[in-house]
C-alpha cells in the first residue's frame, strides 16, 4: 500500500537538528533571550523519536496496521538507512577520542576503554550502559535507541493500531505519563535527599551521581520508549482518518498556535521552571532531556503531517526537503566538524577560537554543506548499492 509523503516532517527535520546543534555548540553566538530558548533543544531528539514512530508506521504497515514487510527486511532497510553515515562518522571521531583516552589513562587501561567504547558503539549499545554513552562521538547515542525502536517496530507496530480517526489523545498523554515516571521519581528521590552522592566510572573520567542521572534518564533506551510509541500512535491515527479539504487559513493559524504555545514552553523549561518547581538543582535537564515536551512535538507532527498552512507550505519546498534529507548526517557528524574545526582553529588562527560566537557560524555552514556532500556522494550512493539498485 502506497500512501502519500509527509514533505513538511521532511523539512522539519533539519531546523530539529540545527537546534540540536546550536545547543550544543552555538549558545554563545546568540543573544540572552534566545539563549534562554536553547536550552530547550534537546527536546528536539523528543521530535525525532515521535516522527520516526510516526513515519515508519504511516509508510510501512497496510491497512490492518501491520508491517508490510517481514522484520529482517525491515531492519536490513533500517540498516542501510543508518549505519553507513553513522560509521563514517565514528571514523572521524575514534583519533581524537583514543588520544584524549591515552591522555587521561595511558596503557592497557586506555586501550581497554578505547576496545568497549568501540564494540558498544559499533553494535549501537552504548546507551544502555551510561558510563560509556558519552566520549565516542557522544551524540549517537540517540542512535542506540533508535535502533533498539527498529528492533521493537515489527512486534509492537500491530499491536497499536486502530481504526479510530482524529489525534490520538488518549494514547498521547499515556505514553507522556508513562515517560515521566522515571524523571518524576528520581526528582523526588533527590528532593528527599535519598540519593547518596558518590562518583562513577565513565570513559573520560569519573562522573557524579547527578551526572549518571541525567544519562540514565536521558540515554537508556527503554526510558525513551514512550516517544516512539507515541509516534506510532500517530502514525496509526493519521491513517485512519480520511484526507479532506483544507483550509490554509485555519492552518495557518493553527501553526501559529502551535508556535506560540512552543516558545513559551521552551522558555519556561529553559527559564529552569522544573527547578524552581522541585527545588532540585537538574529537575529542568531530566524533563527537558527526558521527553516532557513530547505530546506537543506530536501534535506538530499531526500539523505538518496535515495541514496546508503556511509553515506547513513552506517546509515542504524543495530546498528544505534537501536539507531535511541531509539531516540525519548533519545530526551525526556535529561532532566530528566540531573538533577537526576547533583543532584546525587551533592551530591556524588562535584567535578565532577565543570568538567562538562568531566563528560558530562558520562551523554551521560548513556543517550543513558537510552533511549535502554526504548524503548526495556517500549515503544515497551506498543505500542504492546495498540494496541491489544502481
Amino acid at each position: 500500500m502506497n500512501r502519500a509523503s509527509l514533505p513538511a516532517l521532511t523539512g522539519a527535520r533539519f531546523f530539529a537538528a540545527v537546534s540540536i546543534v546550536i545547543f550544543h555548540y552555538g549558545a554563545r553566538s546568540l543573544s540572552p533571550p534566545l539563549v534562554v530558548l536553547s536550552k530547550a533543544g534537546p527536546a528536539a531528539v523528543s521530535f525525532f523519536y515521535v516522527l520516526s514512530g510516526t513515519v515508519l508506521t504511516w509508510g510501512g504497515t497496510d491497512e490492518a496496521g501491520q508491517p508490510l514487510s517481514g522484520a529482517g527486511k525491515f531492519w536490513g532497510r533500517r540498516a542501510r538507512r543508518i549505519l553507513p553515515v553513522y560509521y563514517l562518522a565514528l571514523a572521524f571521531t575514534l583519533p581524537s577520542f583514543a588520544q584524549r583516552e591515552m591522555v587521561l589513562h595511558g596503557g592497557a587501561e586506555a586501550t581497554f576503554q578505547i576496545v568497549i567504547a568501540v564494540a558498544a558503539c559499533a553494535l549501537l549499545l552504548q546507551a544502555f550502559w551510561p558510563p560509556i554513552s558519552v566520549g565516542l562521538n557522544t551524540p549517537a547515542w540517540s542512535l542506540s535507541c533508535e535502533a533498539f525502536f527498529y528492533a521493537l517496530w515489527p512486534g509492537v507496530v500491530g499491536r497499536l493500531h486502530t481504526k479510530k480517526p482524529g489525534f490520538p489523545w488518549r494514547r498521547t498523554l499515556l505514553a507522556w505519563l508513562l515517560g515521566l515516571v522515571a524523571p518524576v521519581v528520581v526528582v523526588l528521590l533527590l528532593h528527599a535527599r535519598l540519593v547518596p552522592g558518590r562518583s562513577f566510572w565513565a570513559l573520560l573520567g569519573d562522573v557524579s551521581t547527578g551526572e549518571m542521572l541525567s544519562r540514565a534518564l536521558s540515554y537508556f533506551p527503554p526510558l525513551r520508549l514512550p516517544e516512539f510509541l507515541m509516534g506510532i500512535a500517530v502514525g496509526h491515527a493519521l491513517s485512519a482518518t480520511p484526507a479532506r479539504a483544507r483550509s490554509p487559513g485555519r492552518d495557518t493559524l493553527r501553526e501559529a498556535a502551535l508556535c506560540c504555545v512552543t516558545i513559551a514552553c521552551a522558555w519556561a523549561l529553559g527559564a529552569g521552571a522544573p527547578e524552581r518547581i522541585f527545588g532540585v538543582r537538574l529537575a529542568t535537564r531530566f524533563f527537558v532531556e527526558g521527553g516532557v515536551l513530547s505530546p506537543l512535538l506530536a501534535l506538530w507532527v499531526w500539523q505538518l503531517a496535515r495541514g496546508r498552512g503556511l509553515l506547513t507550505q513552506l517546509l515542504s519546498t524543495s530546498a528544505l526537503r534537501m536539507l531535511g534529507n541531509a539531516s540525519y548526517a548533519l545530526y551525526v557528524m556535529q561532532e566530528p566538524m566540531f573538533i577537526y574545526v576547533t583543532g584546525s582553529l587551533k592551530r591556524l588562527a588562535p584567535a578565532a577560537v577565543a570568538r567562538w560566537d562568531l566563528a560558530f557560524w562558520g562551523y554551521l555552514a560548513l556543517l550543513i554543506l558537510l552533511s549535502l556532500a554526504i548524503h548526495r556522494f556517500w549515503e544515497l550512493p551506498f543505500r542504492r548499492r546495498s540494496s541491489g539498485r544502481k
